[in-house]
């Protein structure tokens, strides 16, 4: 069920980033507009709409790492290409990354994510609360040319559709590990270059939403926003790079040259119900 399971995953995100990303921040917009009598319970749903969203990129990053450390049995027919897997030791790529999946990376990574997407979702929903109608074609500036990018490294029409909606509210980490001697035929964005992006968009929408004030305003309310999305951001950051480096200082200790080349691993095949 590896493969299934990474197609649902997908799907997934499908659902997540194209309908309840959206409708969150479209919640967040009436919100942020006096239009939501929920208070604390509406508050509460929000806050489990983003840990969803987190959870759904983690989830989705563990199954292609298990994914790329298997690979499906040379019978061609076979009904099921789930039946019979086994397991790559030559890919130390994918078995690094199979080695990270544990719960306190899962953990770290998912509140990376979740700082990240609160402060995405801050930055477009206080200027869609002060320019209305305009958040569409500032959403639209950003999809396009990750849409555009996708398609040009390899990915297929839908997958550049849901990884460039995925890109207006989150960022997909890069699984690529040390080790690999292929190149990356799935690439994914550059987290400094992309990242910094971001964080000059969030800048400048919030600073137009800021423009939108008057002098008779609550200026304390601006300052608390401002702080929360430097702080979510700069914490992504952090979070991101802090499980990168941790994992880098654990394969290296483990790394073995000796028993590495003396040794050899036999392949395992495991038999999967359909």
């Amino acid at each position: 069920m590896i493969w299934e399971d990474a197609e649902l995953l997908q799907l997934r995100q499908f659902d997540s980033f194209m309908e309840s990303a959206p409708q969150l921040l479209l919640k967040l917009y009436i919100a942020l507009k006096g239009g939501s009598h929920f208070g604390v319970l509406s508050a509460i749903f929000k806050i489990f709409t983003v840990v969803s969203l987190a959870w759904t990129l983690v989830s989705y990053d563990q199954k292609i790492c298990l994914m790329d450390g298997v690979k499906k049995s040379g019978n061609s027919n076979q009904r099921n290409p789930s039946n019979g897997i086994t397991i790559d030791y030559n890919n130390d790529a994918a078995i690094n990354c199979i080695k990270d999946v544990n719960w306190t990376n899962s953990a770290i990574l998912c509140l990376a994510n979740f700082l990240w997407i609160v402060g995405r979702l801050m930055a477009l929903s206080l200027f869609a609360s002060a320019y209305g109608w305009i958040i569409w074609p500032v959403c639209i500036a950003h999809l396009i040319p990750i849409f555009v990018w996708h398609l040009e490294t390899n990915y297929n029409f839908m997958d550049s559709l849901r990884l460039s909606f995925l890109h207006l509210f989150a960022y997909l980490y890069p699984t690529k590990k040390a080790g690999e001697k292929e190149p990356d035929a799935h690439p994914r964005f550059s987290p400094a270059m992309y990242q910094s992006v971001c964080l000059c968009e969030n800048v400048i929408l919030m600073i137009l939403w800021m423009e939108s004030f008057s002098k008779g305003d609550d200026w304390d309310i601006i300052r608390i926003y401002w702080i929360i999305q430097f702080a979510t951001t700069l914490a992504s950051f952090a979070l991101f790079w802090w499980v990168k480096e941790i994992n880098k200082m654990l394969r290296e200790r483990d790394f073995s040259p000796t028993q590495t080349e003396d040794q050899s691993t036999p392949e395992t095949v495991l038999t999967l119900s359909p």
